[in-house]
């Protein structure tokens, strides 16, 4: 599913989270509707196989237009020690914007 949205307009992954010092290795987009019509699983499925590829220092872009979505992508990341996140807001009005990252340390 999100294979099919990486050439949206909101996809400017480039320079843009360079003052954290982390570069964004994908972004995945996620839209409620059309995984509901295609009756396509739960996206957390595909944001955790995406981030045992990440390094320290490296992230991934997750956009969701799902409140139900978020909150569950949110809970799951936070009782995993190796991973944080950080919510951006609403991109073009319509996606929730998460960048999620692995920590430097484990704390």
């Amino acid at each position: 599913m999100h294979n099919l949205h990486r050439s949206l307009s909101v996809l400017n992954n480039e320079d843009q989270y360079a003052a954290r010092s982390m570069k964004i290795l994908e972004t995945l987009i996620f839209d409620s509707h059309e995984s509901c019509e295609a009756g396509l699983k739960h996206p957390i499925y595909s944001i955790l196989n995406e981030v045992k590829k990440l390094k320290p220092g490296y992230g991934l872009r997750v956009l969701v237009n799902d409140d139900d979505w978020l909150k569950a992508i949110e809970s799951i990341i936070r009782t995993m020690r190796k991973l944080d996140y950080e919510y951006k807001g609403v991109v073009n009005g319509y996606f929730h914007e998460l960048i999620i990252f692995k920590k430097e340390h484990d704390n």
